[in-house]
């Protein structure tokens, strides 16, 4: 893969992670807290520093920070991302500038 298609690839999911993460598939995958590791669902809402997630049996308030998650973005792709990309509200994502990863 070329270093432009990369770069193209990168902005295009940044653009979705910098949108609201409502209605996206959710997994954690590494966490400070082990009772969250493996936890799936559908994001349902998102704060700044939370995300709630509805799972088959329960609904979690899953902090941001510390955490790593696989997030299945609107084409299909599925991404790992640290919990302190995603901090903050869309509104405030939008504004930030590409991180490097």
């Amino acid at each position: 893969m070329s270093k432009e298609d990369r770069n193209k690839r990168k902005s295009r999911v940044w653009r979705d992670l910098s949108s609201s993460l409502v209605g996206l598939e959710i997994e954690v995958k590494h966490s400070s807290s082990e009772d969250l590791i493996g936890v799936k669902g559908i994001i349902e809402e998102e704060t700044s520093n939370l995300l709630r997630v509805s799972t088959e049996k329960k609904v979690l308030w899953i902090p941001k920070s510390n955490q790593v998650f696989q997030i299945k973005i609107t084409d299909g792709t599925i991404i790992l991302v640290e919990g302190h990309m995603i901090k903050g509200t869309p509104e405030t994502r939008v504004k930030k500038k590409i991180p490097s990863w």
